[in-house]
């Protein structure tokens, strides 16, 4: 759950530097940008659903601080980072 809110925490910073740059007005100005970046997030979230319908649902615990757990943490930051960066209306 931790690296998951790291993740997110990641793509929330993201979120501002973009505004900063003005996606959230390009966005607003050329919608299709935004049915783009929506319907990418939804099929992330689609794949993600798929992934956890063909393995195990639950996480290896058992890891015991070695390679494996580093990956562990690795995918769940970036499946944190995906999920919020593919989610345009946190920027509008």
């Amino acid at each position: 759950a931790l690296a998951t809110a790291i993740g997110l925490a990641i793509a929330r910073g993201c979120h501002v530097a973009l505004a900063a740059l003005g996606l959230a007005t390009l966005f607003k100005a050329a919608p299709w940008t935004f049915e783009v970046v929506r319907l990418a997030g939804a099929a992330y979230l689609l794949w993600l659903g798929i992934q956890c319908l063909r393995s195990n649902m639950l996480p290896n615990l058992n890891t015991n601080g070695t390679a494996a757990a580093k990956l562990a943490w690795r995918e769940a930051i970036q499946r944190g980072l995906l999920t919020n960066l593919l989610n345009p209306k946190a920027l509008l």
